[in-house]
């Protein structure tokens, strides 16, 4: 989901039908907004906004369909590199009110369970140093890439 950053600007429609980078909603309020539970889109209707015939504000009566992102937006790792015998705390950060699943594998079907931070169990690392990835996968769908986190872990001296 994309817009201008500017205040008041028109929507760009493009053809009806068709997905393009350049189609954006423009800036509107009192508008209704949804989220499919099925497919997890997100559609936004109408309100008042400006339109790009006039340039005037007027109550718009159009219908928007967003795909939500897969991955989770951002993410903090503490610490990043921890020594043998600790374990790490991973917080993803989203957009979009959603439960993030925790993963080992960046395609992997079994999940940890749901929750914003993940919790590493205690991570070792025998003589040379250990990395150790996390993937993290937010709004429930299933399309690539899930975001990646790593931990790096030194072996005790």
């Amino acid at each position: 989901m994309k817009g201008s950053n500017p205040l008041s600007q028109v929507s760009v429609y493009g053809s009806q039908g068709v997905s393009a980078p350049a189609n954006t909603s423009g800036a509107r309020y009192y508008n209704t907004w949804w989220r499919n539970t099925s497919s997890g889109n997100l559609r936004l209707f109408a309100g008042l906004g400006l339109t790009s015939v006039a340039n005037e504000v007027e109550i718009l009566n159009d219908l928007w369909k967003f795909k939500l992102p897969c991955s989770a937006d951002s993410a903090k790792a503490l610490p990043k590199l921890i020594c043998s015998g600790k374990n790490a705390v991973i917080t993803a950060y989203n957009q979009f009110p959603s439960l993030v699943y925790w993963y080992n594998t960046p395609t992997g079907v079994s999940a940890g369970g749901p929750g914003s931070t993940l919790s590493t169990a205690t991570l070792t690392a025998q003589t040379t140093q250990s990395v150790y990835t996390f993937y993290a996968e937010a709004n429930t769908c299933t399309l690539e890439p899930r975001s990646m986190f790593t931990i790096t872990v030194l072996p005790l001296p």
